[in-house]
């Protein structure tokens, strides 16, 4: 492949990277339900709160949280300066991602690579979303370049005091750059080993301590917080089974392990990827060591962390991982095209196949969602309806699940209603304790005469439309006077019988 040709489909790689993630952060789309509990504390907080563990079961690194007040602080609250770090982290990745990958890997792997983020799923919607998953990502790919570039310098111990500031920076930044530096450390230890370069090793073996402590210190200020938080029983498939009274756990634990390759990298076939990802490690192996340990030392790291209940291997919080899991699939890809030369061609023809699979439901998704936004619980547009419409007397009653979003919009509209009432159903708990909760709820808005019935976050958890129960039995005793419906969020304004409409 011509230079000129690989230039041109880069560009037009990043093209259709950039381009659904700018299309979803300028839509400024409503915050939705852990969004907008993570953005509560950002708002309700001073400065001194944001070293301590948030509320609302929401975890963020100290400075992580400290860069998102100070952008609440210059812009005022609102969704784009929420999601502004989040976003110029997301497009900042893509370029570093390849930049990294043609310097390490070769141009074929870098485009595969980038290829395959500018079209991931996850990739985009993070790329928009106030947590932190997209600024993992890009510190992850961060420190693989700056480590690589320390590994190729020839033992220069300059670029290495850098790394290792920037490496104490990152660990307050990001939970997962732990497992980034743990390997990228890991590597640089054992050239200073192998090269007898004492100093350099004494160097090295320094900043690993340094980061190490760094970050105990940051999960300290935080143990509470992580070790008591309800949200990890959501990721308990997610844990290895590290000590015998969890061995049962073995087999769909790794019956499970596949699925890493759909959630959080997007493959076509799972299965298949899982096993060019092992091929992959196989010809990295022989080729580049030390690439290979940038990129299984953190996985390693991390299923071990995992086995103690600390960081789930999977889902979402795996997001700082998609590019390393797919470097050994794109390497494996490059080598093995090389490898077929003229004589084997359905070698070649079944590598387009693979990559075109892989490519082409993220593409269509791409193009979809370019076209129409990817709206989830639009509360902001239904929260501003409520407050145009109502009168100072009403009654506001927001479904429980959908509190955090509407708390949010309180600060974001500056709309504070005298007579608000939170709902307190469990959404999550079993349908026999559910459902007479929510016709409780319902009912003990009868002796209202005039209020409001606010939903978002509310269908179909645990298999229940929770909004159509308590609309149900709502219309059993007063009649709805308006309403407005938007995606996964709506509002409905109920009067009853006694107070009749002039």
């Amino acid at each position: 492949m011509t230079k000129a040709n690989t230039n041109k489909i880069f560009i037009v790689v990043i093209l259709m990277g950039i381009l659904p993630r700018l299309r979803h952060y300028l839509a400024g789309l409503s915050l939705w339900n852990d969004e907008a509990a993570l953005a509560i504390n950002l708002i309700e907080r001073d400065w001194v709160g944001m070293l301590a563990p948030f509320d609302n079961g929401q975890v963020l690194p100290i400075g992580l949280a400290l860069l998102e007040k100070c952008m609440i602080s210059l812009f005022g609250i609102s969704e784009l300066s929420l999601r502004f770090i989040p976003f110029v982290a997301a497009i900042a990745g893509l370029f570093l991602c390849y930049r990294f990958l043609e310097e390490a890997a070769g141009k074929a792997v870098a485009l595969l690579c980038t290829a395959q983020l500018a079209f991931t799923k996850e990739a985009i919607y993070y790329a928009y979303d106030v947590k932190q998953y997209s600024t993992d990502f890009f510190l992850a790919i961060a420190i693989l370049w700056f480590g690589w570039r320390v590994i190729e310098s020839n033992r220069q111990k300059s670029l290495l005091l850098l790394f290792i500031i920037f490496g104490a920076l990152t660990v307050w930044l990001s939970f997962p750059a732990a497992f980034m530096l743990f390997g990228a450390g890991t590597v640089i230890l054992i050239i200073g080993v192998r090269e007898k370069d004492w100093q350099f090793f004494s160097l090295a073996f320094f900043g690993c301590i340094s980061w190490a402590a760094l970050f105990l210190v940051h999960i300290k200020a935080l143990s509470s917080h992580l070790s008591n938080n309800p949200l990890l029983n959501m990721w308990e498939h997610y844990f290895l089974p590290l000590f015998p009274s969890q061995w049962h756990r073995i087999g769909p634990f790794l019956a499970e392990l596949p699925r890493i390759f759909r959630d959080p990298l997007w493959t076509g076939i799972p299965l298949l990827s899982l096993i060019f990802f092992i091929l992959g490690c196989v010809v990295l192996w022989k080729k580049q060591k030390a690439l290979l340990g940038l990129v299984v030392l953190p996985l390693i790291a991390n299923l071990i962390a995992s086995g103690f209940y600390t960081y789930p291997f999977g889902g979402r919080v795996l997001q700082y991982g998609v590019v390393i899991l797919f470097i050994p699939i794109a390497y494996f890809f490059a080598w093995a095209w090389g490898q077929a030369g003229e004589n084997r061609k359905w070698a070649k023809v079944l590598i387009v196949i693979f990559v075109a699979v892989n490519l082409a439901e993220p593409s269509v998704h791409v193009v979809k969602h370019l076209v129409f936004p990817n709206e989830f619980e639009e509360l902001g547009p239904v929260a501003e309806f409520v407050q145009d419409n109502m009168e100072e007397s009403d009654v506001v009653y927001i479904f429980g699940g959908s509190k955090y979003p509407w708390y949010y919009y309180r600060h974001r509209l500056d709309f504070y209603p005298k007579n608000e009432i939170v709902g307190k159903v469990i959404i999550h708990a079993p349908h026999d304790r559910v459902i007479p909760d929510l016709r409780q709820e319902a009912n003990s808005l009868k002796d209202h005469k005039r209020f409001w019935a606010v939903f978002a976050h509310a269908k179909f958890f645990n298999g229940l439309d929770n909004e159509s129960i308590m609309l149900q039995e709502i219309t059993a005793f007063a009649e709805k006077t308006k309403s407005i419906h938007r995606t996964g969020a709506s509002a409905y304004l109920f009067q009853t019988p006694s107070q009749e409409k002039k």
